[in-house]
This record gives C-alpha cells, sequence and structure tokens, in this order.
C-alpha cells in the first residue's frame, strides 16, 4: 500500500486514473443493474447524476471533501441508509456508498499539500508509517 499511497500523493495523473476506474466500475454497475432488473426505474435517476458528478464537476474537489470533512461523510453514510432502503433509491445508495470507499482510500487535500515539498517527499519514500500517518 505504500506504493499506492506515494503515487496517490505525488501523480496528479494517478488520482485522475483512480477517478476513472471509479467510474467505470459505477458505469459497469449501472449497465449491469438495468440489464437485470429492465423495470427499475431508479437508474434513471442515479445515472445522470453520475455522469454529472464526474463530466462537470470537480470530482477531485468532492472526493477532498468526503475525505476531509467528518460531518458531510457522516452525512452521506446516512443518506445511503437511508436510501438503501427504498427500492427506486437503490442505485442512487449504491453510488454514493462507492464514491465514499473512494473518498476514503483518496489522500486528504493537507497530504497532497504536503507531498509539494522535497523535502517530504524523501521523507515519504523512505518512511512508509509517515507515509500512511500523513495520507490519512
Amino acid at each position: 500500500m505504500c506504493r499506492f499511497y506515494a503515487r496517490m500523493l505525488a501523480l496528479v495523473s494517478a488520482r485522475k486514473l483512480y477517478r476513472l476506474v471509479v467510474f467505470i466500475l459505477l458505469l459497469l454497475f449501472h449497465y449491469l443493474h438495468l440489464r437485470v432488473h429492465t423495470a427499475d426505474q431508479g437508474v434513471l435517476l442515479s445515472t445522470p447524476v453520475m455522469f454529472t458528478f464526474f463530466g462537470l464537476m470537480n470530482a477531485e474537489k468532492w472526493l477532498f471533501r468526503l475525505h476531509d470533512h467528518r460531518k458531510v461523510a457522516t452525512a452521506v453514510a446516512f443518506m445511503v441508509l437511508v436510501m438503501a432502503f427504498v427500492p427506486v433509491l437503490y442505485t442512487q445508495a449504491v453510488t454514493l456508498a462507492v464514491l465514499l470507499l473512494a473518498a476514503m482510500l483518496h489522500p486528504s487535500q493537507a497530504a497532497v499539500i504536503l507531498a509539494k515539498d522535497k523535502d517530504m517527499q524523501e521523507m515519504f519514500t523512505n518512511d512508509c508509517k509517515a507515509l500512511s500517518a500523513v495520507y490519512y
């Protein structure tokens, strides 16, 4: 995991690849859910929201916000629990749950700022425990 942490902190392209992989997984989930449950109208609600989130909005900003602010993450987690029991909102709940999980593995904004310093980059490459402590 140290190499993953170091790449996510150092490279903007690694974070962009991470967001694209999450987007593809969500897109695959929506497609398979629509193929299995053809009469489900919930996909019609969550798919445009997902495309808007990843296409027009800055997804990295929201992943930073979900990672850094506990109240926002708690509110989203509560929304996921409530929406999971409403059949029409099931795909929206899964989408938000995947975004919460993606935010957990995304670096904090403070760690990204620290990783821009050359001395900190050397320390992160040598000490895995310091890297994981700053990452979260």
